[in-house]
């Protein structure tokens, strides 16, 4: 009876030892992973310049973003921007009167190029009718959203500043126009951040 005895304390003295083990194995990792800290840095790959790439859709803020952001090129390949070259290009606003600025700059440039593609289909000159050309753009089917500094039940139609006869394909080549000319193209590279693979379009 007392062999069995010493061959259980035994026995539960190891079992003891492998679940004190693995609480401080557990204890150890929560100390010193930074991912449990909420870092996703460290989930990220490494390329030898020493830049983290993956995808930035789990990331809970932009400093826990890769170096290098996941993206689709305009190719059709997948590859990786810059995390600085994308935030360049977004042009982040730092208030709410900064982004209604941010807004209407790219307002009055869809404006011009509305206007300069009109004059180009056509002949006809719409400089005389700036404002309502840029609160027809401002209003358009998304293009940037309905600004609030516009009079509620505002509505600007195509007969408003452009005579009869105008085809609706001339209209959408102005509106086209009018939305490609505040895109910005950044470069695609490879997980290297150097090798250049095409591009991604902003805007």
């Amino acid at each position: 009876m007392k062999k069995a005895r010493t061959g259980t304390k035994k026995v539960l003295a190891f079992v003891s030892i492998i679940v004190l083990s693995a609480i401080l194995a557990v204890w150890f990792t929560t100390r010193t992973t930074p991912a449990q800290a909420g870092d996703t840095q460290s989930q990220y790959a490494v390329n030898e310049s020493g830049q983290t790439y993956g995808s930035a859709a789990h990331a809970q803020s932009i400093e826990a973003e890769p170096d290098l952001i996941l993206v689709e090129s305009t190719n059709g390949l997948e590859g990786y921007v810059l995390k600085t070259d994308l935030y360049d290009a977004m042009g982040i606003a730092t208030s709410s009167e900064h982004a209604a600025e941010m807004m209407n700059r790219k307002a009055e440039k869809a404006t011009d190029a509305f206007i300069a593609s009109i004059l180009e289909q056509t002949g006809i000159d719409l400089g005389d009718k700036n404002e309502i050309v840029f609160t027809y753009i401002q209003l358009n089917s998304g293009l940037f959203g309905t600004y609030s500094d516009l009079p509620e039940g505002v509505t600007v139609s195509i007969s408003d500043f452009l005579p009869d006869g105008i085809s609706e394909d001339i209209v959408l080549n102005a509106l086209e126009d009018a939305r490609v000319v505040n895109q910005i193209s950044i470069p695609v590279y490879e997980s290297d951040g150097r090798t250049i693979i095409g591009e991604f379009i902003i805007g």
